[in-house]
């Protein structure tokens, strides 16, 4: 399975011309392919939007102290508590015993 860069992870490492295939390459899906500029005008954001985003590294208190991180922390581990609490990975380690136990 082939999971491409994000477009932020390669502008992150100065990855300028591989960051703008692959923000092109996720963007055309949900842009007119044609609509070049709009394409552009985003990518130009997101080259501006990521170097300010380094200059402000969050420490790990900030996640408690900041009340958007906080709500996001929250909302996460209310999501990976829902998907413990589903059951589905016991389900799927017991099912090799039932598999096992039948005749088929």
């Amino acid at each position: 399975m082939f999971v491409p860069d994000s477009p932020r992870l390669l502008l992150m490492q100065n990855r300028y011309e591989e960051t703008f295939k692959a923000f092109q390459s996720c963007r055309t899906k949900s842009v007119d392919k044609t609509d070049q500029d709009a394409i552009q005008e985003e990518y130009y954001l997101l080259h501006l939007q990521v170097p300010e985003e380094m200059k402000d590294p969050a420490p790990l208190i900030d996640f408690f102290k900041r009340p958007t991180l906080r709500k996001r922390c929250f909302v996460a581990f209310l999501v990976m508590c829902a998907a413990q609490g589903t059951g589905t990975l016991a389900i799927k380690s017991s099912f090799s015993r039932f598999y096992s136990r039948s005749n088929c």
